[in-house]
């Protein structure tokens, strides 16, 4: 039996991911109201003082995230984040998942720490998982039942396989240097 990653979710990981953008956290840090149209033209308002589009607003979510970062950054302190069941099961569920990807693909997966990225200070990721053999990181993902379900539906119709993961493993990817990127759902 393979045991959950002695690198993650631990207090020295809590402390280096504290007051830093992280991979999980990039689809907030990017959310954006959609771009205001002019109803006349189809194309994007202009700004009539600058002559330039008028910039997108911020969703809430990215106002939060910016607010606990600097919040972390200010205090030294994790602020706690909320963990529902759906996320504790996928925590629970990673070690075996990991097992039946490395017995069925005849992997070795190297568990992996908190990356700083090489050049963009207070940023970094957790990727689930390095294939050495195969120089790509892996993620591994272990939803409820409905939204597994989902994934494999939109993948039948040969769409994004939850784009909300990809946002987080695109980060995690690049921070690495390796590609591709394995996504494994258990």
């Amino acid at each position: 039996m393979r045991e959950a990653n002695p690198l993650q979710q631990t207090g020295a990981w809590f402390n280096e991911r504290t007051g830093k953008l992280t991979a999980s956290r990039m689809a907030s840090a990017m959310a954006f109201l959609k771009e205001k149209i002019d109803k006349k033209t189809g194309k994007p308002l202009i700004d009539e003082k600058t002559g330039k589009p008028v910039p997108r607003e911020e969703k809430e979510e990215r106002r939060k995230l910016k607010i606990e970062i600097l919040c972390e950054r200010l205090t030294g302190d994790i602020v706690p984040k909320y963990l529902t069941q759906d996320m504790q099961h996928g925590i629970d569920q990673e070690p075996f998942a990991k097992q039946a990807a490395e017995l069925a693909m005849g992997w070795k997966i190297k568990d992996l720490p908190f990356i700083p990225h090489p050049f963009i200070e207070n940023c970094g990721a957790s990727p689930d998982g390095l294939i050495e053999s195969e120089n790509a990181l892996v993620e591994i993902k272990c939803p409820s039942k409905m939204t597994m379900l989902s994934w494999i539906l939109s993948a039948a119709r040969s769409q994004l396989v939850a784009g909300r993961t990809h946002t987080a493993n695109d980060p995690a990817i690049c921070l690495h240097g390796r590609h591709p990127g394995l996504l494994c759902g258990l």
